[in-house]
Parts: C-alpha cells; structure tokens; sequence
C-alpha cells in the first residue's frame, strides 16, 4: 500500500524529470547561430585562372581536409582556420588563408539562449563564418632564377569523368 510519502515522492521525481528534459531541451535547440546560422559546415568554392589547378586545403595546424582540381566546392568545418594553396605546372604556388569572423547569430544567443546557447555554438563551431566564402585565384608565370619567364600555352580538354582538364606546354622560341 502506497502511503501519502510514497506518492510525494513520485511526483517530486517526475517533476524533476520534466525540468530536466526541458533543460536539456533548452540546450539543444538554443544554440542559435547553428540553428539559424546554417550549422556547423560551410561550403566555399575555389576556383582558379586557368582552370585545372590542384588544390590542397590544410588546417592552420597542418592537417590535410581536401586534395582535388579546380573548379572545387568543398564542405569545411567553421570551427577551423584553413589554408588553401593552388597550383599548376608552369605557375607560382599561391596560398590563401580562409579566416573565421563571427556569426552574427551568435547575438541571438546573448539575447534568447544565454549561456547554454553560447556552449551550443562555440562546441559546434556554429559561432564562425569562414571567410572568404569564394576563393578566386589567379596563376601566374613562374620566373626563372634569371628573372626571365618562361612562356607557356596551356591546352585544355575533357578528361575522365568528362571533366575538364588543363595542362601547360612549354613553348619554344625559334
């Protein structure tokens, strides 16, 4: 037989259930700026002049993220800085940094979600935009020790996949 300090203590326990559900609830979707921010990823395109150009995306600390040809679309965490380094037989190398700036979402958080909020996002990375969104490179020549450059055609065509390709060729003076 249930007695009348039995049954306080089932409602105590479910009331305390349901405040941590909602608490837990709360923490879940108050992280404002991944919610309405786009989540914790970010796509940002490369492309190069000429076209065809590898392309190798690093975290700052040196971890390879992507290895591929442009034009490229690649899907990166906000929560890392990245370096992006382009190029192509013939070409001077060329780095570009991919920087994070703040979410302006984040503000929503400071006025609705708090501090859960404010976990949420900077756990998820959700607080950060990585900018430059659009990377646009464009190669040039590289130059000989002599400081004289050397002239290339670049000639492109449909490789595997029926993506196109580009290559360098040397050209001769006569």
């Amino acid at each position: 037989m249930l007695t009348g300090n039995d049954i306080t203590k089932g409602e105590k326990m479910r009331n305390n259930l349901k405040v941590l559900v909602f608490l837990l609830t709360v923490m879940l979707i108050s992280g404002c700026a991944y919610l309405a921010g786009g989540g914790d990823n970010q796509d940002v395109a490369i492309t190069s002049s000429p076209e065809g150009a590898s392309v190798v995306i690093t975290t700052t600390g040196g971890v390879p993220m992507f290895e591929g040809i442009t034009p490229a679309s690649v899907n990166l965490k906000r929560k890392y800085k990245y370096n992006v380094t382009v190029n192509m037989g013939g070409y001077k190398e060329n780095t570009v940094m991919i920087d994070q700036t703040l979410n302006m979402y984040v503000i929503g958080n400071i006025l609705c979600g708090g501090i859960p909020g404010m976990i949420v996002d900077g756990l998820t990375g959700a607080m950060w935009v990585l900018e430059p969104e659009q990377i646009v490179v464009t190669l040039e020549l590289a130059a000989l020790d002599g400081g004289s450059e050397e002239l290339y055609a670049v000639v492109s065509y449909l490789g595997e996949n029926n993506q196109r390709q580009s290559i360098p060729v040397l050209l001769e003076k006569e």
